[in-house]
């Protein structure tokens, strides 16, 4: 998880450096699991970027990793003061058949619903959906992708991971032969990375959710809280105690805002 928190920091850091006095939420997990979820549907040097991104040895490494990460995430009934929403989702084009085997990593491993969707004479009726669906799993936080909201926080990551090695992914010779059983998977690339996350804070506890859209296209197209007073910048993290994971990191540069 290493390299999201250098990318949470270089947004920080662009934050304060371009004079803007926005507050700042992400989600290095939410980040992780997209990632991950394209590694299994990669071969190859793409393959190899993506686990070394991820700080993976391999296959099964990642596999681990990722099941701790959903494990982590998974809702507990006696958490009292805590909302976290975490959602995964894959849509593809219904013109591609999606492989069985990527299927059933993504909807075993990292609970991902599988979609196909008719992107080309479809795409605001898809775009609706995604929306709905990322609103009802999110309850209510985060209502689209990317929403403005009180505190809520939405960027691309592409630029900021290339910036950081993982550049094959982006490229047209990227290989996610793994995802689709299609002739023209071998021309499939990841066109953006979107992220947007929320949270809420307030003497009833916390809610946090996340977001993170990956576009991929044909190259050819707890107890009583005391009293907490924010007065001045600070940065914070939302982070599971025994495995570690950083679920949100961000930083308020303007508690007056929201």
């Amino acid at each position: 998880m290493e390299n999201c928190l250098l990318m949470a920091r270089q947004l920080m850091l662009d934050q304060i450096s371009k004079g803007r006095n926005k507050n700042f939420v992400m989600s290095p997990m939410s980040i992780v699991v997209a990632l991950s979820i394209l590694a299994f549907g990669s071969r190859g040097r793409t393959l190899e970027q993506l686990l070394d991104f991820l700080e993976a040895k391999d296959m099964d490494d990642l596999k681990a990793k990722a099941s701790l990460m959903m494990s982590a995430a998974a809702p507990a009934e006696n958490t009292k003061g805590l909302i976290l929403s975490s959602l995964n989702g894959v849509w593809i084009d219904q013109r591609f058949a999606i492989r069985p085997s990527f299927k059933e990593i993504a909807e075993t491993v990292f609970k991902a619903e599988a979609n196909a969707v008719d992107f080309l004479n479809e795409a605001e009726i898809v775009r609706n959906k995604v929306n709905l669906w990322v609103k009802n799993a999110t309850k209510g936080l985060i209502k689209e992708v990317l929403p403005p909201g009180a505190f809520s926080y939405g960027f691309e990551a592409k630029e900021i991971m290339k910036n950081l090695g993982l550049t094959l992914p982006f490229e047209t010779v990227a290989d996610f032969t793994e995802i689709i059983e299609s002739l023209e998977s071998g021309k499939v690339f990841v066109s953006s990375i979107v992220q947007e996350s929320c949270i809420e804070v307030n003497e009833k506890g916390t809610k946090a959710a996340a977001a993170t859209c990956v576009s991929v296209q044909l190259a050819s197209r707890p107890p009583p809280r005391p009293s907490f007073v924010a007065n001045h910048p600070f940065m914070f993290m939302i982070r599971e105690e025994i495995s570690g994971i950083i679920f949100f990191v961000g930083v308020v540069l303007n508690p007056l805002l929201g």
